[in-house]
């Protein structure tokens, strides 16, 4: 069993006749937990950046899990330290866990729910005395345009 926290310990092996192998370091790390997504909502092949909490390493290997798929991940480093992952939500539909893992996907942290919505389908688009009128299916209620 795993002791709590991110620590390193000589590990040696103890042989049925008793004997010791020469002791090697060891790490433990703790799993990475999915702190926030962002964003939290979206459709298939979005971007989201999952921050954790982690001691990992950019070069580990980064897996994301949406649900029960699991995509690859590019660890964003700030100050030397792994701060964020960056995936693409893989085709699903509805509210599913989004969680990371730097083992190559052996073990996960805890995660955080992203919700699949239908990209928006654009109708009719027709220009009147400097405005653009949009008409169609799927866009956010929001009062901010990009």
């Amino acid at each position: 069993v795993a002791p709590p926290g991110n620590i390193s310990v000589a590990l040696a092996l103890k042989s049925p006749s008793q004997q010791l192998t020469n002791a090697v370091p060891f790490s433990y790390r703790d799993l990475p937990d999915v702190d926030a997504l962002e964003p939290a909502h979206g459709s298939q092949g979005l971007q989201v950046t999952l921050t954790v909490n982690s001691v990992a390493d950019a070069s580990d290997s980064w897996r994301c899990r949406f649900g029960s798929l699991e995509v690859g991940g590019t660890a964003l480093t700030r100050n030397g330290l792994v701060e964020s992952i960056r995936c693409a939500a893989p085709v699903l539909k509805g509210v599913v866990d989004v969680s990371a893992s730097f083992d190559g996907g052996a073990s996960f942290g805890t995660g955080q729910l992203f919700t699949y919505e239908l990209p928006p389908s654009v109708s009719e688009a027709v220009l009147e005395d400097d405005q653009l009128l949009v008409r169609g299916s799927g866009f956010m209620n929001t009062s901010a345009l990009s």
